[in-house]
């Protein structure tokens, strides 16, 4: 007899086609000496909200799947390359992407910005997830 057991898991349909289960933060301050902040999920997500909430329209951050500034603020080959998404003063952006974390990084002027996450998630716990790695992500 043999046994066919569904779960969540990355190829499995059903775990996108359900209502994704919440979750919601804020960044508080990116400030230009760190110049980075992490969203890390518990669980893979099926699609993400991301708001800008700086309210100087002449400020940005640049969101993306792998670090955008080092630890000293200085911008990697994600942002240098292209491979970020530049958000202004409350710009919004919804990506429906499979993935355990996303980097926000500020314009490296000196100041501080912040931005909203809403992400709906799936059951498929976040150690599960590939890291994203490669062509349009990080070269």
């Amino acid at each position: 007899m043999s046994s066919n057991i569904y779960s969540a898991g990355l190829r499995n349909v059903g775990s996108y086609q359900a209502a994704g289960h919440p979750w919601m933060s804020g960044s508080g301050n990116i400030s230009a000496n760190d110049g980075r902040w992490e969203a890390s999920f518990p669980y893979v997500t099926k699609k993400i909200y991301i708001q800008n909430t700086k309210p100087n329209a002449s400020k940005y951050v640049w969101v993306s799947f792998q670090p955008g500034r080092d630890s000293g603020g200085t911008a990697t080959d994600v942002i240098n390359n292209g491979h970020a998404i530049r958000l202004y003063g409350y710009e919004t952006i919804v990506l429906d992407v499979k993935c355990a974390n996303l980097y926000v990084s500020g314009d490296g002027a000196t100041a501080n910005w912040k931005v909203s996450v809403f992400a709906e998630l799936t059951n498929i716990p976040a150690k599960n997830m590939w890291a994203l790695t490669g062509s349009g992500i990080d070269e």
